[in-house]
């Protein structure tokens, strides 16, 4: 069941604030605003920052 409490904005993730997944079984929910461009921007750099620090399952 989801804890609406548990969820946060990819903002403070993206900025250090909270920390992103801790396992593997940790949930991600990701709520579009809309706008291509800016899901696909996000997307980018997410993948770049996950590529530099070693992280992340390359499918």
């Amino acid at each position: 069941m989801l804890d609406w409490l548990e969820v946060h904005e990819l903002h403070e993730v993206v900025a250090g604030e909270l920390p992103g997944r801790q396992s593997p079984d940790d949930i991600v929910v990701f709520k579009s605003n809309g706008i291509a461009a800016w899901d696909v921007a996000i997307a980018v750099a997410a993948v770049e920052c996950a590529r530099e620090r070693g992280t992340g399952t390359e499918l």
